[in-house]
């Protein structure tokens, strides 16, 4: 099954924690002035098969056309992505500290390794509003380092929608032409492999923003990983 690959570790937040964090978010979103980054795109001569799958500056193959290869950024997808950093309040920062040393902790204990590690995280809202949503994976570490593939992926429930009905906000898995939901709860932490395409589910009957912490996990020089039989 595919959300075997996909581990359920308990993380506990605090009510004050959690309140702290959503006006948190929520100030940020209503004060600043949000533009998602810009799809960059380019059209390189020359048949899809013969070309590399990537190009320096973080392009990648997408699909051919009559000019020849499109190479594309890869868009931001759906939903309003902020990234961890511009937060200061204590709150969110030891939230993406704590699941940072929390997910190295459960790395080093199963593989043995002590390995240099790095971190890219961020706050992820879907507005009931949002129509849309995509199958993606994060098998780029950041578009400063994109040829770095990371070791990890994981996500946790800052604010979960409410009125839900059928898949409504559930975190799907895909693989080959398979799809499986998780019924995602708060004080959970989940963690999958970076190549697992995944998908949160769209919530339009919801009032509340739902409200996501996410980051990836690089260990350049390990071999194992914590996912592993």
């Amino acid at each position: 099954m595919i959300i075997d690959k996909v581990i359920e570790v308990p993380f506990r937040l605090s009510s004050s924690s959690r309140e702290s964090i959503i006006q948190s978010v929520e100030t940020s979103m209503a004060l600043l002035s949000y533009v998602k980054p810009k799809l960059r795109t380019l059209v390189v001569p020359g048949n899809i098969n013969d070309l590399p799958d990537e190009i320096p500056g973080g392009l990648f193959k997408a699909t051919q056309t009559p000019e020849g290869t499109l190479y594309t950024s890869g868009g931001s997808g759906p939903g309003i992505q902020i990234e961890s950093n511009i937060y200061t309040d204590p709150s969110s920062v030891d939230l993406f500290k704590d699941i940072y040393s929390k997910i190295i902790k459960l790395h080093e204990e199963k593989t043995k390794e002590t390995l240099p590690s790095y971190h890219h995280s961020w706050f992820f809202i879907n507005p009931p509003s949002e129509t849309e949503s995509n199958f993606h994976d994060h098998t780029k570490f950041n578009s400063t380092f994109p040829h770095d593939i990371p070791l990890y992926t994981w996500t946790y429930y800052i604010q979960l929608p409410n009125n839900c009905k059928g898949t409504d906000g559930l975190l799907s898995f895909k693989e080959d032409l398979v799809t499986e939901t998780i019924d995602v709860k708060l004080d959970t932490l989940y963690i999958f492999p970076s190549n697992l395409l995944h998908q949160p589910n769209i919530s339009p009957l919801s009032t509340l923003n739902r409200i996501t912490a996410a980051g990836n996990i690089l260990i350049p020089a390990s071999e194992k990983s914590l996912l592993s039989e």
